[in-house]
């Protein structure tokens, strides 16, 4: 599994509740194995879905102009705290655009799941360029959302019985010189990719 590139999507208790394994806070024998697919999976899916699901600050980060109404923060819901627009890429400023508000202003970000980072340019387009546009935000969740963690839960749930049975989710195939490769086999269920597919980023950014 590639390393995790978000915070965890569950709760060590709230997995072992799930596994119905070592409830009692004082039973932490088995408690790295499960730290350990709690980490691995939460990767996963990040990676799968193109986002971080954890509430972060994201401070200057640099996109591309598109020529489009439309700029798509990578990473949603989302609180925008500034916004510059500077083909020179200087973002002084002169350059900060405004919120809008009561009418007016140079843009606005909406909000929820729903939106996927979008933020709208008010009356105009953001203009196309390289780099031309710098924003820091808060993007992510205060609390991971429950079908997210669910999933999660769902997932470790598998790879536990797998384990249980002393399969150790592994697999062998033939090596060149008569040995055996083994490799870990933990795609995502297709079942999960398809309910993952509603988080999931779908848009190109800039």
């Amino acid at each position: 599994m590639p390393t995790n590139i978000d915070t965890a999507l569950t709760t060590l208790a709230a997995t072992k509740i799930f596994l119905n394994v070592g409830q009692d806070a004082a039973n932490t024998s088995r408690d790295s194995q499960i730290s350990a697919l709690i980490s691995a999976v939460s990767g996963e899916i990040s990676t799968f879905c193109g986002r971080k699901f954890a509430q972060a600050t994201y401070t200057n980060e640099i996109y591309n102009g598109n020529g489009s109404e439309f700029l798509w923060l990578r990473n949603w819901p989302t609180t925008v705290t500034s916004i510059y627009e500077d083909s020179g890429g200087a973002f002084g400023s002169g350059t900060l655009l405004t919120a809008r508000s009561g009418g007016s202003g140079d843009y606005w970000a909406m909000a929820g799941e729903e939106s996927h980072g979008r933020v709208v340019k008010v009356n105009g387009v953001w203009g196309a360029g390289h780099g031309n546009i710098q924003v820091t935000y808060v993007g992510g969740y205060a609390t991971i959302p429950t079908p997210i963690s669910e999933l999660a839960h769902e997932w470790i749930g598998i790879l536990w019985a797998r384990s249980e049975r002393k399969a150790h989710d592994m697999q062998s195939q033939a090596g060149p010189a008569g040995g055996s490769t083994s490799y870990l086999a933990r795609e995502i269920p297709a079942d999960i990719t398809a309910r993952l597919m509603r988080w999931k980023a779908i848009r190109i950014y800039g």
